[in-house]
């Protein structure tokens, strides 16, 4: 279990109290990627912030974080793939993501996209608590974003992903936009609400459309009843 209670970052807004079970995933939206930016640092412990982060009721350790930063570039070392990653399950998830050609490549001979693809790797088979990822998939086409999220899924972490775009957002368990002190509160489900999607600059997705114009709000499981229920009437009519 992951708790943020009363968190804080400076320049991201909040507190927010927020709690992730295993494998569930937290995407956070709006603030034009700095204040996203800055939530995962805080998150991460590298910047500073308000309340507390908790990891199966203990306080945060770096030991616990793994972080993949918009800028592949940051945590990857050597000079090939090989030399980035350590261990079996880093090299599992490179290879999940469809990238084991890229261990004997030179950094310098790669895409910003078979960079980004390393870094997710490493942060995905890196075996910590939380994972953070800033735009995880920029750069990557449909089949590695799709690699990416089945790699994630597989590994049954808790994650914070700063979403890049509304499709990344729906893929999470959890949303939250960022906003001013206590203008943010975290929405459970998998669907993002049209109040959301508009304070991220988003149009409002179809499903967001069918949950406001069904009066369920953002929860997914009103939804499908009551969509259930309707099929349902108009087969008996």
């Amino acid at each position: 279990m992951i708790r943020l209670e009363g968190f804080a970052p400076r320049g991201a807004g909040g507190p927010y109290d927020l709690a992730l079970g295993p494998g569930q995933v937290l995407g956070i939206i709006g603030g034009d990627g700095g204040p996203g930016r800055a939530f995962l640092e805080a998150a991460a412990g590298s910047a500073r912030h308000g309340g507390v982060v908790e990891v199966d009721g203990r306080r945060r350790s770096a030991r616990d974080i793994a972080y993949a930063p918009d800028e592949p570039e940051q945590i990857l070392f050597g000079r090939t793939g090989r030399d980035a990653l350590r261990g079996a399950g880093a090299l599992a998830a490179l290879g999940a993501l469809g990238g084991e050609h890229l261990l004997e490549r030179d950094f310098l001979e790669l895409s910003s996209g078979e960079r980004r693809r390393l870094a997710l790797a490493a942060v995905i088979g890196s075996g910590r608590r939380l994972l953070l990822f800033d735009r995880p998939t920029a750069g990557l086409d449909p089949q590695g974003q799709q690699e990416f999220w089945s790699a994630l899924r597989g590994a049954g972490t808790c994650a914070i992903v700063a979403a890049l775009d509304e499709a990344e957002a729906l893929r999470c368990d959890l949303l939250v936009a960022l906003g001013g002190r206590g203008d943010a509160q975290p929405v459970v489900g998998s669907i993002l609400p049209t109040s959301l999607s508009a304070r991220a600059g988003w149009p409002p997705s179809p499903l967001a459309q069918l949950a406001w114009a069904l009066g369920v709000g953002a929860d997914m499981d009103r939804l499908e009843q009551e969509v259930d229920a309707r099929c349902a009437r108009e087969r008996q009519g």
